[in-house]
Parts: structure tokens; sequence; C-alpha cells
């Protein structure tokens, strides 16, 4: 698998246990920044421990692949806080037949809910 991009989702980004949480991203052509068609593909948001204990947690997308460029995911409260993970990473796979590339990948912040 070839890396693409890494970007952490921290901060702003971070998934708050027992919270919902969203990732939406845009995939552009550089140049042009005109959307790119990702009809036919699949991605999927895996989290997994730093210290590979356990296997990572999968998640698929919220809607379709298509040709806007969109890839989002929706965690539900009750899915956030299912991870007990504190050191995570994230990376994001997306397939096309047995074509596997990882898109992004970096840390993921999980925090404690405030609740």
């Amino acid at each position: 698998m070839k890396v693409i991009n890494e970007f952490d989702l921290t901060g702003r980004f971070a998934l708050q246990r027992g919270m919902s949480w969203s990732l939406k991203l845009r995939c552009l052509t550089h140049p042009g920044r005109r959307p790119v068609d990702l009809t036919g593909m699949t991605a999927t948001l895996e989290i997994y421990d730093t210290q590979g204990e356990t296997p990572p947690v999968e998640f698929a997308p919220a809607a379709p692949l298509g040709d806007e460029g969109t890839m989002e995911w929706a965690l539900s409260p009750e899915q956030t806080a299912a991870l007990t993970l504190t050191a995570a990473r994230y990376r994001i796979v997306r397939a096309k037949g047995a074509q596997r590339s990882v898109y992004l990948r970096g840390r993921l912040a999980v925090l404690e809910s405030d609740l």
C-alpha cells in the first residue's frame, strides 16, 4: 500500500469518546482542483492502536462514493464510546477491485467526553 498524504486528526478534528464524530474529505485533482471520480471505488476508515495490540476497527463511508470526489464517515456516540484506544492512528484505504492504496493516514486524538 502506498501512502499519499499524512494528516493528524487532533485539536478540532479529535474524536471525543461517547459523542458523534464525522469526517468529510474531498478528493481533488492537482492541478485543476476538479473532483476525482470515485465511482466504483470503496473507502474504509481504519482506526487502530499504535501498539498494534488490537486489530483495526473498520468503518464504511456514510454514503456511496461517486463522481463528486467526496468521502464521508459519521460515527454514532455508541461507536465512539466503544473505542477504548488512547494512542490511536487512522488510515483511509481506497480500493478498486483487488487494488488497494492508503489515501490518508495519521494520528487520531481520542479524548474522554466532558459529559
